[in-house]
């Protein structure tokens, strides 16, 4: 038979299983392999209404049948194709379709349906292969005809979706709503979901293969309302029929679409009908199946049932093993009872219960933590190698989860394999650690390999509060004389979703974030003083093979803020060896923050400072063009640092020699007590001198929006620095030539920040 009339034949078998009318496909296709017994398209199109129909069985012996009278015939590998395809077996349908395919007058709809079975077994690079090199001709022609789904490839390959939609317009109706589908289909593998949603409009409405595609598509996209909705209508057809639509499942089961149903219930939170469909899974053998124990124990957590939550949990684990989302859904089933419903964890296989007698020593622990943040540092520092360690994540309190807002406090931490609070591994300083008791189902938790310095229970990005609270512990890098894995720190409080469920995506991003270039001065510190190019963010619960806890010798408070005598050798060690051979020729330097945005902290009249500073001869330094290591080169070189109080104090603090002498410009009024810790750890490292200079002639108010003073920008008033400046030594000249000009250059800065900030406006509030 001509191609030309194997695509006739094939074009009505599609109108009419489209139509819906499979009983008069196959009288016709009966019909005529009564007239043509030798009719290998008769044989073949009449196998292939017998697998619409749900009779495989007939399919394979009506093949057989046909093998013998014409056995050579691509159609009737196709018809093979789809029967192993509807089983499966993708190895025999690939087999199947690449025999159709090795035929001259091979139907080109063979090409898609290899493409299909090449991303159904998971080798994408072939099926991409496949599509960009098959043969194809430049246009559709009457000399080149194409069978619909071809048409469909044709235009695929350079048109988008809109596009394919409107020539498909051309073609009958329901030939074109096969050719929708398909090209449906062949986005929706490629994960082009919005795309295939769109053009499965203008398919067969009620075919099942549509109906299960749009469930899927929704599934894919979590769109609940539209899934549950769609999933409902599907489960109205046939079993088997129903199962052999399936196409974006990894494994396909009779199973399937109740467990999928099942999912969309839970997460609009009728839990109720939720049980049902698990039920109906079941009984179909679907709890062999990935979610089902997830989402039992999602509507035994629903219900306040805490024995059968710990069954389902156990059997979870047992099925999938430790991973990251495993262990993440199992944390939130615990929180939500035991933080929101107040239940007491019983100790069970599944979820971890600390024996009375540590609950009752954390107890203790936590009592006495003011006691602890207030009190001095460690006298004689100590470190410990802590086994199967447990990382539990900061999670939000009820009363947090009410107030809909995250808080400062970090209640996670590292604790030893028995649950029990490691003292050492509390965090001192600005933040408010209170780390509780370990939950959820710690046997699901991710295994890190390796032994890991805990650098902080806690991360800051920012480089002043990374200097001070997630440096204290890096000495133990070098004393403990053991070879690390990695610095690791720890990510902050975890969010909650609208159908409370932990949600770790936030603080995921915020740790992908940090591994940006514009935050390589962290990966460049954690270097100079361990030795080790990176580090390593835990941004959900994890167990740890090896996890060194040291002692915290600097924390971000006053009382702390000079650090441990042993801190401060450590430090003067890894510089000066960080810098060895290093030289600068700037003698003086002013550190400026006149690059920052507006609201950052530059000083209105900044600028005119940095130009009277340059002829008393200091070199103008702004430290965020460089690196640390020439930062640290040029603060360890000078004998003069002038500074607009910020950040680069605490990185200058880490290269005192004992010949530095240092002024900080407040940037705003009372700046000098959140300088405090800085100014301590300045003088403990080696500073000769310290001058604090308060010279702010007044402040930028925003109209439309509430600010708190540090919040807000603030003028300088020069003539007053300089005279300071004068007074210690640090200039020659105590006169300014800014009087004049000031009026000028506040009305330019107002400019500035109305255009930094569109809608708001800014006036000029003298002090």
């Amino acid at each position: 038979m001509s191609d030309a009339a194997a695509s006739d034949a094939l074009a009505l078998a599609i109108r009419q299983a489209l139509g819906r009318k499979p009983q008069r496909a196959r009288a016709y296709w009966a019909e005529r392999r009564q007239r043509e017994p030798q009719c290998p398209v008769a044989w073949a199109m009449l196998a292939d209404c017998e697998l619409i129909r749900g009779k495989p069985h007939r399919t394979q012996a009506l093949l057989a049948q046909a093998r013998v009278l014409c056995p050579e015939h691509p159609l009737l590998d196709v018809v093979a194709a789809r029967l192993e395809g509807q089983r499966q077996d993708w190895a025999a349908a690939e087999g199947h379709w690449r025999s159709s395919l090795a035929h001259r007058d091979a139907p080109r709809d063979a090409w898609l349906g290899l493409h299909g079975v090449l991303l159904r077994q998971g080798e994408a690079a072939a099926a991409d292969a496949l599509w960009r090199d098959a043969t194809l001709p430049a246009e559709p022609s009457a000399q080149a005809p194409l069978l619909p789904g071809w048409q469909l490839h044709w235009w695929s390959r350079a048109a988008a979706a809109e596009t394919i939609a409107i020539q498909a317009q051309a073609l009958e109706p329901e030939v074109a709503g096969e050719t929708l589908f398909r090209q449906a289909r062949a986005l929706a593998v490629t994960g082009r979901l919005a795309e295939a949603e769109a053009l499965l409009g203008g398919s067969n409405a009620d075919a099942v293969q549509v109906v299960v595609l749009l469930a899927e598509l929704a599934q894919a996209r979590a769109d609940w309302p539209r899934a549950v909705e769609r999933w409902t209508h599907a489960l109205r057809f046939p079993p088997g029929e129903l199962q052999s639509s399936l196409l974006l499942a990894a494994r396909p089961s009779a199973a399937y679409p109740h467990l999928c149903l099942a999912q969309g219930l839970v997460a609009l939170g009728r839990m109720g009908e939720a049980a049902q469909s698990l039920q109906q899974a079941a009984r179909l053998g679907g709890e062999g199946e990935g979610p089902f124990h997830k989402l039992a124990a999602s509507v035994a957590a629903a219900q306040a049932d805490w024995p059968s939550l710990q069954q389902a949990w156990a059997k979870a684990i047992a099925q999938e093993g430790p991973g990251r989302e495993l262990a993440i859904a199992g944390l939130s089933a615990a929180w939500r009872m035991v933080v929101l419903g107040g239940a007491e964890p019983a100790p069970g296989e599944a979820f971890f219960t600390a024996p009375p007698e540590v609950r009752a020593e954390n107890a203790r622990l936590r009592a006495g933590l003011e006691e602890l943040r207030r009190g001095p540092l460690v006298a004689v520092p100590g470190m410990s190698v802590v086994r199967d360690a447990i990382l539990m994540p900061h999670l939000p309190s009820k009363a947090e989860f009410l107030a809909g807002r995250p808080s400062l406090v970090m209640r996670g931490g590292v604790f030893d394999a028995a649950g029990r609070i490691l003292p050492a591994g509390i965090q001192l300083g600005a933040a408010d650690h209170q780390p509780e008791e370990v939950i959820g189902p710690v046997a699901a938790f991710p295994m890190l390999q390796g032994r890991w310095l805990l650098g902080a229970p806690a991360f800051w990005p920012h480089i002043g509060h990374f200097a001070f609270d997630c440096m204290g512990r890096l000495w133990a890098a070098e004393r403990s004389g053991l070879e690390l894995s990695g610095v690791l720190y720890m990510a902050g409080q975890a969010g909650v979703t609208a159908q409370r469920e932990l949600d770790f995506v936030g603080i995921r991003n915020g740790a992908n974030e940090i591994r940006k270039e514009k935050y390589q001065y962290l990966r460049d510190l954690i270097e100079i003083f361990t030795g080790k190019p990176d580090f390593m963010i835990a941004d959900g619960p994890l167990r740890i093979e090896e996890c060194v806890i040291a002692d915290q010798l600097l924390a971000y408070d006053h009382r702390k803020g000079a650090g441990h005598p042993l801190f401060r050798d450590f430090i003067r060690r890894k510089v000066e060896a960080c810098l060895q051979g290093s030289a600068s020729a700037w003698d003086r330097i002013y550190v400026s923050r006149a690059k920052f945005s507006a609201l950052r902290g530059p000083l209105c009249g900044e600028a005119v400072l940095e130009d009277e500073l340059r002829e008393e001869g200091y070199f103008i330094m702004y430290p965020e063009l460089l690196t640390i290591r020439q930062q640290l080169e040029l603060y360890r070189h000078a004998s003069k640092l002038i500074f607009s109080a910020g950040s680069a104090v605490h990185i200058a603090a880490l290269a005192q020699t004992g010949d530095q002498d240092i002024a900080v410009i407040g940037r705003f009024p009372g700046q000098r007590n959140f300088m405090r810790a800085a100014w301590a750890q300045m003088e403990a490292m080696g500073a000769r001198r310290m001058v604090w200079v308060e010279a702010i002639q007044g402040m930028f108010r925003a109209t439309q929006r509430k600010q708190r003073v540090f919040e807000a920008p603030h003028a300088l008033d020069v003539e007053r620095v300089k005279q300071a400046l004068h007074a210690e030594g640090f200039v020659s000249s105590p006169s300014s030539r800014t009087a004049a000009v000031m009026p000028a250059v506040r009305d330019s800065f107002i400019e500035r920040l109305n255009a930094e900030f569109p809608g708001e406006s800014y006036a000029f509030i003298e002090r």
